[in-house]
Order: C-alpha cells, then structure tokens, then sequence
C-alpha cells in the first residue's frame, strides 16, 4: 500500500528510499523526513482537503477551501487565520468542531505542495511547518524550573530549540491558544515569538475556543492586536464531534 503523502502528485507506482521526493518527505526508512519532525499528533496524519469533515459555517468553510488551494501564496504572503468557536445551546463550550483538524489539514497541505515547490527550485533548507498546542509549550516552558538540575537544563534546551523553530518557520500552527493562568514572564516568550512573526510576515494559523476579543484578558492588546492584524478570522460552529452518542 502507498502511504506517501506525495501520491496524488506523482506517477511512480513505488515509493521507497531510491524515490528523491519520497525521502524528503518520509526519510529513507519511510517513517522519518519532514512529515515525522511536522510535530503533528499521529491521529491527524492522514487529514487533507479531500477527506476534510464538515465545517459550519458553510462560509468558513468555503474560506478555509479556498485557502488550502492558494495555501502557497498565502503562506508566502504572511496571511495567517484565527479559528475561534462560536458557543451555541448544544455546544456551549464550542469544543469539538473541527478547528485543529482543519488547521492540520492546512498545515499538511501546505507541506506536501511546498515539497513540490522545492523540486521545482524554490529552495527549502528546513522543514516549513510546525505544529505546536499551546498548553504543551508552556508546560515545557515550566520544565525549566522543576526537577533536577539536569531535568532543568534539558527542558531548557527543549524549550528554546521549538521557540526558534515557531519563529521561523513558514507556517505555523498555534492550537488552542486561549490556555488561563500564564505568567509575565511565559507571556513575554510568547509575544517574542509573535511580534517576529508579524515583522517577518511568516504566516501564522491559530485555534481557540475564544474570539479575538476574548484573548484580550489573558494575553493584552499588544499581543492580540498583532494576531488580529496577521490573520483572517473564521467562525467554527456546530456540535461537539468528539462526544460519543451512546444512544
């Protein structure tokens, strides 16, 4: 079974290492190159537009199509989006809607086509996306400062290897952004990150349970005002699809 994310793309009729593009994207053992160092959790993996669920609003729907199809000149753009729920009596949490399976699906094709942009010369010298949940970085953030010393410096050089890669690379994704009690000094971090993106016009794709407006209280207008001015901003309604319907 061909399980290369450059199928639809290519005539070969076996993928393996002696494949150029196949190894950029899958590494010689198939299970490595880009895709793997995507830091995207395993379950998303196989999340493209033509298999991507239903999203409501129709209209955000149509927006995030038509994104996906211009996705390289947008990122090339520095045109980021917000994909924030609108709570509703079924959902009043607005969770489960498909916000980070969409902003994966973006992220995914947005690599596969850049990989194709690569062959055709436009040089790429690292991977140019990078998926990163919001609670997962500052609890890295708070490693530095708990355990053994050695625990410590380890986190450390955890945590500032993936702030210079969210930095930097083309397409970032930022999920569930709206996380509560952040520090001063988290928060700085953080806005070093985004106010570099901003000036660099590197495109940014941001999840929340949160309108914009909302973000204000935890993180400050400094930092909202720069993700409002970088991206478009989608609505995301509809029931909790990670709810188990028993009966």
């Amino acid at each position: 079974m061909n399980n290369c994310k450059l199928k639809n793309y290519c005539k070969q009729q076996k993928c393996d290492f002696r494949c150029y593009p196949h190894t950029i994207l899958h590494g010689v053992d198939g299970k490595t190159g880009l895709w793997k160092t995507r830091n995207v959790p395993k379950r998303y993996d196989d999340c493209f537009l033509e298999n991507l669920p239903p999203i409501d609003p129709p209209q955000t729907r149509k927006a995030i199509t038509d994104y996906i199809n211009r996705v390289t000149e947008a990122v090339a753009q520095g045109v980021g989006l917000y994909l924030f729920s609108v709570p509703s009596k079924d959902n009043p949490l607005g969770t489960g809607n498909g916000k980070t399976t969409t902003a994966v699906t973006i992220l995914n094709e947005f690599l596969v086509k850049r990989v194709i942009t690569h062959l055709q010369g436009n040089e790429m010298k690292s991977n140019p996306v990078f998926f990163m949940e919001m609670a997962d970085f500052q609890n890295i953030y708070n490693a530095q400062f708990r355990g053994t010393r050695d625990n410590q410096e380890y986190a450390s050089e955890v945590f500032y290897r993936y702030k210079d890669r969210m930095k930097k690379v083309e397409l970032l994704v930022i999920d569930d952004i709206a996380i509560r009690n952040i520090t001063e000094a988290f928060m700085n971090e953080f806005y070093e990150i985004i106010n570099h993106r901003v000036n660099e016009e590197l495109a940014t794709i941001y999840t929340s349970n949160e309108p914009l407006s909302g973000l204000v209280e935890i993180f400050g207008e400094r930092i909202v005002s720069r993700i409002e001015g970088s991206t478009l901003q989608y609505p995301f309604t509809g029931k909790d699809h990670r709810r188990k319907e028993w009966f």
